[in-house]
């Protein structure tokens, strides 16, 4: 693996844009604040992935799901 500087650079851009992107579409993923600091640190490795989908779906479910009118 023989990149330069800059590719590594735009690479750790895009990364960091697409946190940045999950934090503003869904704070509540990151209500957690260990697993907000473990995906901010460690954010590529499987486990903290695995637990991040696991996350995504639950907050897709909760928005998608009708909301009940308490009377």
């Amino acid at each position: 693996m023989n990149q330069t500087m800059e590719q590594m650079s735009q690479e750790y851009i895009k990364r960091l844009k697409r946190k940045m992107k999950l934090f503003r579409e869904y704070p509540e993923l990151f209500e957690d604040e260990d697993f907000a600091r473990r995906y901010v640190e460690e954010g590529d490795r499987w486990a903290v992935l695995a637990n991040l989908y696991e996350r995504l779906c639950r907050a897709v479910q909760r928005r998608a799901a009708p909301r009940r009118r308490t009377a």
